[in-house]
């Protein structure tokens, strides 16, 4: 037989659930070993449709390199030894006959895979479309929340073996790779024993950093140890001496935490003192922080915003009056009111998103055992769906995880809603 055993693989190529063939099997067979005759015509009959529509390329050669679709070889040379897009691509559909009978229907799963579901309709019209069939259903929102039954920190991330390449138009550049450089840098503040009376101690705050230090650890960021218990002029400096970091200058993005009191007019310093939310973001802006201009930048303020307890209320139930203020309230929160009296976001305070534990006026709560209900939101609800859903919608998510919560505060029974502010230019993604 010429120093080769083709009776495990019957002379296919192998792809997933089929057995490898002998380790004699020498190259220069396995290039020989054709593919169907029907499959080489619509390949054939389709190369200027699918040179001109095929996307994330190298996403589609990685999944038939796992398949065993392409040797390590093949794949070097589609994706090293060649330029363009144009001629990867075409490098590939030149490889592809010659890759055996179930070289097709491998590339038919690969382009599935990778989000080219409309090369999959022209290719095979008659191919189930397995994304909706094998997409793995993330789990459903708890009922309760906080909920002692989860236990958030030793969740794991939900990964993909594969995620989409965006447009640049659509989409920040973030890589999702554990081996390249990290994404940026994460900030905590943790202020937990403050110097005047009437703040008191922050129970539990320490069990938000552990959750927010394993989540942003396991998103690929670096994170930087807690910065405990600051003045509002350490808060500051501590400000200003981040965002001269040169490492922003090679990162992709910035997040930055503030665990504290608040009130409605900022977050406190153990001293007391107001530092107003403004004064944080104008920190990191195109003009104070050069080297983060045209990147993300995260902010999550777990502080109250006044001393206001929210009762909820029944749509029964609201008069004119009520429904108004309702109204208002609702138009703070949603930044695409054209009329919004805030200050009109200029080029230089682009692409930042400030979230809030709550609404202007109220309280938030911290669980003095488990941590603050809008962290273990974050962390929750980032863990789980991260692997598909860009930030913003993540956090209507967390918003609505977090209104679940019920409190019994001064004899009533209260809830609480998180609160958004974005000039995000695109959709962020954070995949795992």
């Amino acid at each position: 037989m010429n120093g080769r055993d083709l009776s495990k693989s019957g002379g296919q190529a192998p792809c997933v659930g089929q057995t490898e063939w002998h380790s004699d099997l020498v190259e220069v067979d396995q290039l020989q070993i054709r593919m169907d005759d029907r499959d080489r015509n619509i390949l054939r009959k389709n190369r200027t449709f699918i040179l001109d529509n095929l996307q994330n390329v190298k996403s589609v050669v990685d999944i038939l390199f796992e398949k065993e679709a392409l040797t390590e070889e093949m794949k070097d040379e589609i994706l090293i030894g060649k330029k363009t897009l144009k001629n990867k691509v075409r490098a590939l559909i030149d490889i592809l006959p010659k890759r055996g009978p179930t070289a097709f229907q491998c590339f038919i799963e690969a382009l599935e895979e990778s989000q080219n579901q409309h090369l999959v309709k022209q290719l095979a019209p008659n191919e189930p479309e397995r994304s909706s069939i094998q997409k793995e259903s993330r789990p459903s929102l708890p009922e309760k929340w906080p909920n002692s039954d989860i236990d958030v920190l030793k969740m794991q991330v939900t990964r993909k073996p594969h995620y989409p390449q965006h447009h640049s138009d659509d989409a920040y550049s973030i890589t999702s790779s554990e081996e390249t450089r990290k994404r940026g840098r994460v900030l905590i503040i943790n202020n937990m024993v403050f110097k005047t009376e009437d703040l008191g101690y922050r129970a539990a705050s320490d069990e938000d950093v552990k959750n927010m230090t394993n989540l942003f650890t396991k998103l690929h960021f670096h994170v930087d140890p807690e910065q405990r218990d600051l003045s509002a002029e350490d808060i500051m400096d501590l400000l200003d001496k981040e965002r001269r970091n040169h490492e922003h200058q090679n990162s992709q993005c910035f997040v930055c935490i503030i665990l504290t009191h608040g009130s409605q007019e900022g977050v406190y310093g153990t001293d007391g003192v107001v530092v107003t939310v403004k004064k944080i973001t104008d920190k990191f802006d195109g003009q104070n922080c050069p080297n983060l201009k045209g990147k993300p930048k995260l902010f999550f303020i777990q502080a109250c915003q006044g001393e206001g307890r929210d009762s909820g209320a029944y749509q029964s139930q609201l008069n004119e009056s009520t429904q108004r203020e309702l109204e208002e309230a609702l138009r703070q929160v949603n930044m695409d009111v054209t009329d919004a009296k805030t200050e009109q976001p200029y080029a230089t305070k682009a692409d930042m998103f400030i979230a809030k534990s709550t609404t202007e006026g109220y309280v938030s709560y911290r669980n003095t055992r488990m941590g603050s209900w809008f962290i273990l939101a974050i962390s929750f609800i980032f863990k789980n769906y991260a692997c598909e859903e860009h930030v913003a919608d993540m956090m209507t998510k967390v918003n609505h995880l977090v209104s679940k919560g019920r409190a019994h505060d001064d004899g009533r029974e209260c809830v609480v809603v998180p609160q958004q502010q974005t000039t995000l230019t695109k959709k962020l993604f954070l995949y795992p």
